[in-house]
Order: C-alpha cells, then structure tokens, then sequence
C-alpha cells in the first residue's frame, strides 16, 4: 500500500516538475528575451543532482527505509507544492533586468539568484525520486515507471495550459497537481483544510493577477503605455508568445518610407510580443487613401509587374498585409508562424477581413511548398517597429540558404522576391543575407546574381529584390526611374551615378566586394563579423560573433557592450556560471566522498579521477549534445520552440527509460554489441538527418537513438562501481556536472561550427566510452 501511494506521489511530482520546465521556456522568453533552453535543460539537472547527492549523504535513516519513506515523500512534495509560488515571488521581487547589465554589475548577481532560484523544484524533486529508489531497490524499474510516465504527463499539460493560459495560472496548476497526491498522504480532515486554505493563499496572487512575471521598463510596450491616452486593449497567449494589442497616439510605421512623401501616415493599433512592439494593424477600410504605400521601398515589386498571387511571408505588421491588395493583388496568401499573432488575425477579425483571409498558422518556407501553384511575389519583411535586429541566438528558419531556394523554386519564370532589413551600422545583417541570397542563386539554372538581384536602400532600411529571371533593361529602367523619384539609392549592381540622395557608410564597396567571387571569402574571412551564410546547420541568421575579433567589435560599436549583450555573449557567460556551479558540485561531492573512499578495499578507488569516473563525464556530455541537436531542429517542422522543445524532452526521457531497463536484461558480448550500435546510429543521423528534418516525423530517428543512449549509464553504474561504493556520488556528480555544462557549451559550439557537429562529437564520445567499458562487462554486476 505505502508503494503504490509513493508511486502515485511520483507521478504527479514528476508531473508538476516537467510542466514547470517546459513553463521555464516562456518565463525566460520573456523576462531575458530568449528560451534558452539548453540552460534550462542544465537548471533542471544541476536541481536533479544535487537532490539526489544529498539523499545519498544522508544516509539509511529515515530515506532508505521502505516504511518511513512515504511520510517523508508526502512532506517533500508539500514542500515542492509551495516552491511554485514561493518561486514566482522570488523572481518577480529580484530586480533583474537584463538591458541593466550593460550599466549595473550588481544584476550579474541578481542572475545568478534567478538561475538558481529555478532549480528550487527540481532539486526537491531530486530528493524525492532518489529517495524512491533508495527505499525500493528491488522495484526501481516501478519506480522509473511511474517517473516516465508523469514527465511526459507534465509535457502535454505543459504544452496545451501554454496555449490557453498566462503562465502564473500554470505555475498555480503545478502546484496544485504536486499537492493532490500528498493529500492522501494527510490522514486528518483538519489538515486537508489548512493545506488547501495555505496553498490558496500563497497562489492567491497569482490567480488574481496582482503578482505577474516582471518586464524590463526598458522594453517598448512598457514604454508605450506610460504616455498619456495610452491603453492595453487584449492579450493572446500561446507557447510561442504573449501578445498585447494597445493603444497610442504614437503607432504610426512606414519602414523606410521617402522623404519625398509630405502627407501624415494613418496610425493604429500597437502590436507588441513579449514587451517589444513588432508592428502596428491599421484600418483596412481605408485601404483606398494610404497613398503613402507607394512610397514605401517596398512597393518596387509590385511597379514591376502587377501581381495576381502574392505571397507573405510573417504578419507582424498590417502593412505587409495590406501592401499587396492596394496594388491589385486578387490572391494574398499569408504564412504566420507564431500562434498568438495568428490567434489575433483570427479572432480580432472577422473571416472576410483582409487580415484573416487566406491565413495560414505555419512558415514561409512550408507554405510555399505546399502552394498548388506559384506566385508572382514572395515578400520577407524583416523591418520591424524599431530600428534594432532580432536576438542573436534566435533560431530563423525562414531566412537560411535553403529558405530562399525554396522561394526562389515556387515562384513564377519572371516571378519577384523582396526581403526587407533595417540597417543597422555596423554592416553585418545586409552583408550575411548578401551571402545567403549568393549562395541561394549559385546552384541555378540562371548563374549567379548577376542581373538578377537588385539591392537598394531608403534612409533606414536596405531592400534586396530578387528575379526569378534576369531582369530586362526596360525593367531596370523602371527601377532606376523609381529610386530616382522617391530619392532612394541603388547599391547593387553600382550604377557608377554621381547623384546621391543618402551619405554614409560606403555600401556600394561592400556590396561589390561581395559579389565578386574572387574577392568574397578573403573579405568574408577578414571582415570583423561573422557574415557566413546561414543554412539550416546553421539558421542563427542573427548570430555575428567573432571571439577573435572581440576587441575591435568593441571599438567599432562604440566602446560598449551592448553588442556583446544582445548578440549573442549572454549565453557564454551564462555558460561560465554553470561551469562554476558544476566544479563546486564535484568538489563538494569529493570532500563529502573522501572517507568512503579511504575505506574502500579496492586500491585503485583514490586513481578514479583519472579513470572510470570519465565514462560518466562523456556520456552525460554525449547525451546532452543529441538532445541539444534535437531542440534546435524540431524547431524547423514545428515552428515552435516550446513545442521543439516538449517533443525532444518527452521522445528522450521514454525511449531512454525504456532502454535502460531493458539494460538490465543483458550482459557481455551482447549488451557492449547493443551499446555499440548508438555511436553507429549517432553517425547514420549525421549523414542522413536532413531527408527528413523539415517534416513532422522529424523526432522520429529520437527514439531508437533515446533506447540506445538509455543503455550507457546504468550499465556503468552496474559494472563501473560495483565493487567501490565511494565512487557512486562521485560518478553520479561527474555525470550531472557535465550535463550541466554540456548543454549550454552545445548551443554555443552549434553556433560556431553547426548544428550537426554536436552529432559528430556525440558519436566520437560514445565510442571512447565504450573504450573505456571495453573488457568490464563480462564480470558479474
């Protein structure tokens, strides 16, 4: 009785704790800007170590006693009950915020609060599912049971309450889900009551709305809502984003509209994601009167030809929209991505609005492959509300080398492509997609981009238009008589014009260097930025980061770290905190070791450092790596990270489980024949991953591979450390020390040399791990 009862206090723990983890995704979207989630993947095991190292020192009373284990599992998961909202208040009191790095040292330290302050759940639950399998040795394979089957519980609850719910209302559902099963753990009625009266009240402020997830007053909603006749109207949640729709005087846009247009442009309504304004809905009534569009640079496509099937591609704006009916357009199809701003089109419009009709909730790139028949323009708009580029880890499919051949490929033979920047000295955005649009063109029937690119510029943005063909002079003609009028400047092809309407940087030079293909890779290899093209290996289409070019970047952008903030240096420093955290974990586990393994009768136990306990180390590393891989890209066929991000977790954690306990079952030649296939399997993903990375069954090679994996590190705790019980901390410390550090250290090299050489280094580490097993498995466990 008391082990089906722990068991049922497992499953909703395990539950509350994984719905937290993938809730963590949002929370850290929003208050620092970005996912993270490989830093979220090391918050979760650095809670899950050191939970169960200090269930291991603790020793056999009470935790490893079968009877007094329930009562103590019944107070631990009261206690993670609590850590919710006791959690949420901490964060929301910590006044973190991260555009104040670059100005206060002090919210280096409130960071390092935040970091630690969220492994608070996971670290109880350590002590909880340590304790479980300290009480019931002989029925750990229940035990793991019931802990698999919660995890993936606490994904799907994730996943739907994200799309349904603000996060503070999910945070009060973890922890009522963490309280039920200790409710039966309660005997008296009287303690019912005051449990749930406690827990009301400390969720209380959540429920109400009077406690919410800090925002920086930096950020532009916060911004805008402190003028006057200033109001927020709605929000829409989703595992994306949040999205706010508001009002202000102030909500006009018209990215790189001519100076040569004197009218007043309409304004609208603000539409802001995660705090940062994106755009602005104006009335689509008066689509008639909005002159002003003909002013935009982007209305060059559309003097080019006269559309009749549009494509667009990202809805942030009603600009983009509306553009294209202005112009004639009979047939606008729109791909958007992010489900709150399509929840938005949907529901703040009606069906026969010009905003919700022919909306689709998926990317560019899967849209226009799944058109029956091609379009005469295809618009990227990447300007966005202000001046700023996206943040540098951020994952954009829907800009890489492969995106444009798919535009390119699905447009008709004299068909258009306009993608839109803002510029941004120093140049690095216009310089990478220069590269991408090369490359995009290089494999063609047509050649290169000779006489077909055309990239001009207004006083804020650069626009690169792309032909399917090879524009004729007629057509050339008209572009140069368009600029011309709307003083607009040509970049490339350099028209060698006297005539200038915009001073400045020399962009006709850098562009010039970049299409000549003599001159590319030596300005590409010297240039203080990284402006590599990005692929789908590769889709940080925001990442620009050179560590051997720090110090000049720091010079050019004015002696200060704001690039290095907001660029991309946020998750190496967060990396050097957790590599802290990770070697204090392992030291405190030697010292608290030492005397076991003074006692230990086998000699070579002290030289453990040096041998077996490094098996550990690289399957935790190895391990981290393919499912860091697997976050990054599921995020290509599910447009989501957070969704990216469950299937991974709930794929891995049930395959692995299941092949550790089939483990158990094997021995000699034949279990080190099965682990053997991992690395093999590893590899056969590396070469042949990308036939089926961009469709849902993209998950699918996660599961054989997970059963696998599964294998490696029970095997070594049955056979590495049988003998030699001083060396089980440390082996379960080196392992979730490297976990920890792995999965960040893995977005940080995916950035530097790929997403599929974190497959090529997994696989090289497995084999030196069974390098190391090689020969200890035939002896008895």
């Amino acid at each position: 009785m008391r082990f089906r009862y722990a068991n049922r206090l497992i499953f909703f723990a395990s539950l509350s704790v994984l719905a937290f983890e993938i809730t963590l995704i949002r929370i850290f979207s929003i208050t620092l800007s970005y996912h993270y989630a490989s830093v979220i993947i090391s918050i979760s095991m650095a809670g899950l170590v050191l939970g169960g190292l200090l269930v291991y020192f603790r020793g056999n009373d009470p935790l490893r006693s079968a009877s007094s284990t329930p009562v103590f599992l019944t107070r631990c998961c009261l206690a993670l009950s609590f850590s919710f909202p006791a959690l949420f208040f901490f964060i929301s009191l910590i006044p973190l915020d991260h555009y104040r790095i670059l100005w206060e040292n002090r919210q280096i330290l409130y960071l390092g609060l935040f970091i630690l302050a969220c492994a608070l759940p996971f670290f109880i639950y350590g002590i909880i599912i340590s304790s479980s399998l300290a009480a019931w040795r002989e029925k750990a394979n229940i035990v793991y049971a019931f802990d698999l089957l919660g995890a993936a519980g606490g994904v799907l609850l994730a996943v739907i309450l994200l799309n349904r719910l603000k996060v503070e209302y999910i945070l009060v559902v973890s922890s009522f889900a963490a309280g039920a099963a200790a409710l039966w753990g309660l005997k008296r009625t009287t303690l019912h009551v005051v449990f749930l009266l406690v827990l009301l009240v400390s969720c209380g402020p959540l429920m109400l709305g009077t406690r919410t997830l800090p925002v920086s007053p930096y950020k532009g909603l916060m911004q805008a809502l402190r003028e006057d006749d200033s109001k927020l109207l709605a929000t829409f949640n989703s595992s994306h984003s949040q999205l706010d729709l508001f009002t202000n005087p102030r909500m006009r846009l018209a990215p790189g509209l001519s100076l040569a247009y004197t009218e007043p442009v309409p304004g609208g309504e603000g539409i802001a994601l995660d705090g940062e304004i994106v755009g602005v809905a104006i009335d689509e009534k008066q689509l008639a009167s909005y002159r002003f569009f003909a002013f935009m640079p982007s209305a060059l496509p559309y003097l080019l030809r006269k559309p009749e099937s549009v494509v667009v591609v990202g809805c942030r704006s009603g600009l983009d929209v509306l553009q294209p009916y202005y112009f004639g357009a009979s047939e606008v199809m729109k791909a958007e991505k992010d489900l709150s701003l399509f929840r938005f089109m949907q529901t703040h419009y009606g069906p026969d609005s010009l905003y919700s009709r022919s909306l689709r909730y998926t990317s560019g790139r899967n849209l226009v492959q799944g058109m029956p028949e091609k379009a005469d323009i295809i618009v990227v708009p990447r300007a966005g509300f202000f001046p700023a580029g996206a943040f540098g880890l951020q994952e954009d499919y829907d800009m890489t080398v492969e995106a444009l051949k798919a535009y390119l490929s699905h447009l008709k033979p004299d068909g258009l492509l306009l993608i839109q920047l803002f510029l941004l000295p120093p140049p690095r955005y216009e310089a990478r997609l220069m590269n991408n649009v090369s490359a995009a063109l290089a494999g063609t029937d047509k050649g290169g981009i000779t006489g077909r690119l055309v990239v001009y510029r207004s006083w804020d943005t650069i626009n690169f238009l792309v032909k399917k063909g090879v524009f004729s002079l007629a057509e050339l003609k008209k572009i140069r008589q368009f600029l011309t009028s709307r003083q607009f400047e040509m970049v490339y092809p350099d028209t060698q014009e006297k005539e200038r309407f915009i001073t400045g940087l020399d962009y006709k030079g850098l562009f010039a260097k970049l299409a000549d293909k003599g001159q590319q890779r030596p300005f590409m290899e010297g240039y203080a930025f990284d402006i590599r093209p990005a692929t789908d290996d590769r889709p940080f289409f925001h990442y620009f980061l050179k560590v051997n070019t720090i110090q000049t970047i720091y010079a050019m952008t004015g002696r200060k770290w704001a690039y290095f903030i907001h660029e991309g240096m946020f998750l190496p420093f967060v990396l050097v905190f957790l590599v802290l955290l990770a070697l204090l974990v392992f030291a405190a586990t030697l010292l608290a070791s030492r005397g076991t393994l003074q006692q230990s009768k086998i000699p070579g136990s002290p030289r453990l450092l040096s041998g077996r306990l490094w098996y550990f180390a690289l399957i935790g590393i190895s391990f981290m790596f393919v499912e860091v891989f697997f976050i990054h890209r599921l995020i290509l066929p599910f447009d989501s990270p957070a969704t990216a991000f469950s299937i991974t977790v709930v794929t891995i954690l049930l395959s692995s489980g299941l092949g550790s306990v089939a483990s158990g079952y094997m021995r000699g030649k034949k279990l080190f024949r099965v682990m053997a296939l991992a690395p093999l399997s590893i590899a056969a993903c590396f070469l042949f991953f990308e036939r089926i990375g961009q469709s849902a069954c993209a998950f699918a090679p996660l599961i054989p591979l997970g059963i696998m994996l599964g294998f490696f590190f029970p095997t070594g705790m049955r056979f590495l450390t049988a003998r030699d019980d001083g060396s089980v901390p440390l082996a379960y410390a080196f392992n979730g020390a490297a976990s920890v550090i792995a999965a960040p250290l893995a977005s940080v090299m995916a950035v530097a040399w790929g997403l599929r050489m974190l497959l090529l280094i997994s696989a090289i580490l497995y084999c030196i791990a069974l390098f190391i097993m090689r020969g200890r498995l035939p002896g008895r466990p």
